[in-house]
């Protein structure tokens, strides 16, 4: 079922964008690296592996829509620990149905095991939140759809819906969520302002062993004001409050604050966001929902155009529980993740990369029965070369501008 859902919105984007007299492009990549790492709470202590990575990327343009579908396979041969597969398939795509509404649809599937999905991506997209308790792959499948709609010269309306099924494969402890959220939103913009309203809404379903399923309702209001400081410079405050609720038996109505805050700044090529939040909100790597208090800085710049060389990183730090709605039962201790993830990658040509990475992981989480966040620290080296068929600079968006006047929207291709 999650499968045909996949290929149906596949399907759908790629009709939609037929009509537009598209041109499309497929771009091969091959990245090999090795990869050493060492940690201390968790077995193996040491571990070498190498690792195979082979990937396309079919790329199609139309005259208002862009769209990528890429696929990525990762085989991995360790020296401590069993050899081990990872496959995953992606969609992005952007359409401008009119000349005020813009539509996102995304989507993705695959499955890996919780090291793999650390260090798939690049060191400024590595995601930030409490690592579950597994030895087995993670199967996941996330679904995503976004609308922006100009109502008026100053008024915007924004609306988006994700889904998410995350569950363990061949794992002594098991793990199944599924989580739905959704966001309305309302803009009164000015010249370099813009205040407005969100209206959170989701639904949980979660299951981590040995805790028992629990069913949760997040819900959320939350005033915000977006403020472009200069050119290059612009911040965004939203803050409120949050109830969650469950049709479960023997349950309370939980009731907290809500906060986010970011800094963006954006200079040609080189981009810098640093995030805070406090709530109710998913686990980026399980979809479990939890009360969190999260800061994340993610920057990307070249060092020097002419020689090709690029650095990106990752810091982030996230104090979290798992949300439990029920009275008078064991509780999931609070743990604090922190990791920091740095690359730095040199283009000889335009067709190779080499690159050299670190990534540090720590988790602090008390002693419990039923922790299904485990304590350790991680650290992990990682060289490596990356061979492509051709350039491929092009961006489909993932998400709207967040600028009032909407300066960091994508250039068309």
């Amino acid at each position: 079922m999650r499968v045909l859902a996949l290929c149906t919105v596949l399907g759908a984007a790629l009709g939609a964008t037929s009509h537009a007299h598209a041109q499309a492009g497929l771009t091969e990549r091959l990245r090999i690296q090795g990869i050493y790492s060492n940690q201390t709470g968790k077995t193996p202590p040491d571990d070498f592996a190498g690792q195979v990575v082979p990937e396309l990327s079919l790329l199609v343009l139309g005259k208002r829509s862009q769209l990528r579908v890429t696929y990525t396979f990762a085989a991995t041969a360790h020296t401590t620990l069993p050899t081990d597969i990872a496959n995953r398939v992606s969609l992005t795509s952007t359409f401008e149905l009119s000349k005020r509404t813009t539509l996102l649809l995304s989507a993705d599937a695959g499955h890996s095991t919780v090291a793999n999905a650390l260090i798939l991506g690049g060191s400024s997209t590595v995601p930030v939140g409490a690592v579950p308790l597994t030895t087995g792959q993670l199967l996941t499948t996330r679904v995503s759809e976004g609308t922006s709609w100009e109502a008026g010269p100053v008024v915007r309306f924004n609306q988006s819906v994700g889904a998410s099924y995350i569950t363990t494969i061949d794992a002594p402890q098991s793990l199944d969520s599924y989580l739905v959220n959704a966001i309305v939103s309302v803009d009164r913009t000015w010249k370099s302002d813009a205040v407005g309203i969100d209206f959170r809404g989701g639904y949980s379903v979660s299951r981590a062993e040995p805790l028992p399923q629990e069913h949760l309702i997040p819900l959320a209001v939350t005033p915000h004001w977006r403020h472009d400081i200069s050119q290059t410079l612009s911040s965004s405050v939203a803050a409120g409050a949050f109830i969650v609720l469950s049709p479960d038996p023997g349950t309370r109505a939980l009731v907290g604050p809500f906060g986010q805050a970011s800094l963006t700044y954006l200079l040609d090529d080189a981009t810098l966001s640093m995030i805070g939040s406090v709530g109710a909100q998913p686990n980026a790597l399980t979809a479990q929902l939890l009360f969190a208090e999260q800061v994340t800085l993610r920057a990307t710049a070249p060092l020097s155009i002419e020689h090709g060389v690029v650095a990106s990183s990752s810091v982030g730090y996230v104090h979290s529980t798992i949300i439990d709605a029920a009275a008078n039962v064991a509780r999931d201790p609070d743990a604090d993740t922190f990791i920091a993830d740095a690359g730095l990658g040199w283009l000889p040509t335009p067709a190779v990369e080499l690159f050299a990475r670190y990534q540090f992981l720590q988790q602090v989480s008390a002693e419990s029965a039923v922790a299904a966040t485990p304590q350790f620290q991680r650290n992990a080296v990682i060289l490596g070369i990356q061979l492509s068929s051709r350039p491929d600079p092009i961006h489909v968006p993932t998400r709207f501008p967040q600028r009032v006047d909407r300066s960091d929207a994508a250039p068309p291709p």
